[in-house]
């Protein structure tokens, strides 16, 4: 897709599906949520789906000073969002789909 293709410079694929990832993100949530809320889920050998939360970044990481992590990962998605937005097709669009569908945040849907 040429660059004079793009409506006003944007990549449809890149929102498409950023906004499907956020939707099977958002499910998936909703479903542990009440899934595993009573108990653990068994699925095979010695795998189960148990509902966990996480009080800071990734691992638990920060979690007594968040606010220099929410401004860092603000300015991160935003920069993210303008590159990815005006992707090229293929792989490039792709990826960026994927990272912005899945860094949109979903935490709020209940």
């Amino acid at each position: 897709m040429s660059r004079d293709r793009l409506i006003y410079g944007v990549n449809p694929v890149v929102v498409l599906l950023a906004l499907i990832v956020t939707g099977v993100d958002a499910l998936s949530k909703l479903w542990a949520r009440r899934a595993l809320a009573a108990h653990a889920v068994h699925l095979f050998s010695e795998v189960w789906l148990r509902l966990q939360y996480n009080s800071g970044v990734s691992f638990s990481i920060n979690q007594s000073g968040p606010l220099l992590t929410t401004v860092l990962t603000v300015v991160v998605a935003l920069v993210v969002v303008v590159v990815g937005v005006r992707a090229r097709s293929g792989a490039a669009a792709i990826g960026f789909g994927l990272l912005l569908g899945e860094g949109l945040p979903t935490w709020s849907i209940a």
